[in-house]
């Protein structure tokens, strides 16, 4: 633990300008390879770094990002949503999604945005090769990286948006939110059968859970009796491993598949133009992400 003299969480000091990841685990992250490959690219005298930080850290750690060494932190699960108090102030699109993943210090005052959602839609059309508009989709979790999910999927006019979670109220809880937000239809999902019976009605299934990510690779977020058809399209937001166990069973049996390094990368560029004002070497990162999933 580092503290500095007002009692604040501290991350090492460095001279350089530097942003952090915040989160709990973070080990998985290829975040800070992306990211440290776009400023390399443009000469940028920054730094990116994974911190894991504990529940009764996350005020500490980030009041620290105050400091005028730090450009900002992006946040991670799971602390989308709980960081939001935190903050001096969030714009109009994280206030709808009510999750932040991206904070920005702007001379002491931390402002909170969420570039999860764009990073989704952009990915959506671009990697899984499918437009949401007039279709039904199934999104599970209802965290923070689901509620950006949802949201896009309202915005883009799908036709109607299911949601599940093991926690039965929170799904409910984020159902009701984004209720009346556009035409679109959510709701939450009230039983396993009501589950089940929807996997093979909808078009579009994304898991926004961490189930089955590194170090869990065998674990799958989707019930044992599910069965996908080619029609379907299936978006796994984790990204490590770089195949996961969702996306094989949905393509051994036809359907269209991809997991979240697209939009890992895309909400990535968001971020990195917020901390510094510039354009992301796009290409860049997903190379330096591509990249790191191989090692």
């Amino acid at each position: 633990m580092y503290y500095n003299t007002y009692g604040c969480y501290n991350f090492p000091s460095m001279p350089r300008k530097f942003v952090y990841l915040i989160g709990n685990p973070v080990e998985h992250s290829i975040s800070p390879q992306m990211h440290n490959a776009a400023y390399k690219k443009l000469g940028l005298d920054f730094e990116y770094l994974a911190r894991q930080v504990k529940e009764e850290d996350l005020k500490k750690a980030v009041e620290s990002l105050r400091l005028p060494d730090v450009a900002g932190a992006n946040v991670t699960v799971p602390y989308k949503e709980k960081v939001v108090q935190f903050l001096d102030g969030i714009d109009e699109e994280a206030r709808l999604i009510g999750a932040v993943n991206t904070v920005v210090n702007k001379s002491g005052r931390l402002l909170g945005y969420n570039t999860d959602m764009t990073g989704f839609l952009d990915s959506l059309k671009h990697d899984a090769g499918v437009s949401p508009d007039g279709k039904m989709a199934l999104v599970l979790g209802a965290g923070g990286g689901a509620r950006a999910v949802c949201a896009g999927l309202c915005k883009s006019a799908c036709g109607a948006v299911f949601t599940h979670d093991v926690e039965t109220q929170k799904a409910q809880k984020l159902a009701k939110e984004l209720s009346g937000t556009s035409m679109t239809s959510i709701s939450a999902v009230k039983s396993p059968t009501e589950l089940e019976e929807l996997f093979g009605k909808v078009d579009i299934i994304i898991n926004c859970t961490p189930v089955g990510m590194f170090p869990q690779e065998e674990a799958c977020p989707v019930p044992e009796g599910a069965v996908f058809s080619p029609r379907q399209t299936v978006y796994d937001l984790v990204y490590n491993p770089s195949q996961t166990l969702l996306v094989k069973k949905a393509r051994a049996k036809g359907a269209a598949a991809a997991t979240g390094l697209g939009m890992l990368v895309r909400q990535g560029a968001a971020s990195f133009k917020l901390f510094t004002g510039l354009e992301a070497p796009v290409e860049v990162m997903m190379k330096a992400a591509q990249k790191a999933l191989l090692l």
